[in-house]
């Protein structure tokens, strides 16, 4: 319902028959482990107001094969899909200004879009502000970044 605006966390984990998901467009924020080990997701549409996908928060949902981060997507937490063993292709909106550590690790990307390529840097460190910059259209560079213990922010 449209009164939803914040899925909380654990609110879906373990709901293995869960097929598909639509969050609403008054959703804001994902928390933390919301829709882990929900092994049968396939679909996740995600609404145009979501800012905040929270830590772990798709964890191991192992059916899912695309997403689409919409651009009023600000951050997305730590280990967000991690484990989702047949994601392949992801879109990231022009919003995105902070991609946690390891998000998309134990996932076999073939294709990671950026929809703003320009101001990305990678630090080893959450709280950084700077650190080295990064052309995230040099895919295999990216692809180590997302999966592994380094955090992406973007320049506004």
């Amino acid at each position: 319902p449209d009164s939803i605006v914040n899925i909380e966390k654990y609110a879906f984990r373990d709901c293995s028959n869960l097929e598909s998901v639509t969050i609403g467009n008054n959703v804001t924020n994902i928390e933390l482990g919301a829709f882990m080990f929900c092994t049968d997701l396939s679909i996740v549409t995600i609404g145009d107001s979501v800012t905040n996908i929270g830590k772990s928060a798709f964890l191991s949902c192992e059916s899912l094969t695309d997403i689409v981060l919409p651009d009023g997507i600000v951050t997305i937490g730590d280990y967000a899909f991690y484990g989702c063993s047949n994601l392949t292709n992801v879109i990231i909106g022009q919003s995105v200004a902070k991609i946690g550590c390891e998000v998309f690790r134990s996932c076999p990307l073939t294709t990671v879009t950026f929809k703003e390529t320009s101001g990305w840097y990678v630090s080893r460190f959450e709280t950084e502000n700077s650190g080295t910059s990064v052309e995230v259209s040099d895919l295999s560079t990216v692809f180590f970044y997302l999966t592994n213990s380094y955090y992406l922010f973007r320049n506004n």
